[in-house]
């Protein structure tokens, strides 16, 4: 992950605006005397944000796991898509 400062920041926001959504990858943005900012696309943010969800709950993190450890046991059948 990149870090630049504010001042670099605002020298150019275009152009880092432009690379986090054309490259997916955060920037952080250091602040002096504040604290530092994350500069992240909508999309990345979004599927942070679902992923999140998703574990927090321990009903779904066990059907996950379950389903990776089939996966990893060869216990998975392959379908035709219609």
């Amino acid at each position: 992950m990149e870090i630049i400062t504010y001042h670099k920041f605002r020298k150019n926001p275009k152009h880092y605006l432009d690379k986090v959504t054309e490259a997916a990858e955060p920037v952080t943005i250091a602040r002096k005397n504040h604290q530092n900012a994350v500069l992240m696309s909508a999309e990345v943010y979004h599927n942070m944000r679902e992923n999140q969800y998703i574990l927090e709950n321990s009903a779904n993190r066990e059907w996950l796991q379950k389903s990776l450890n089939q996966v990893h046991q060869g216990q998975t059948i392959q379908h035709d898509l219609l």
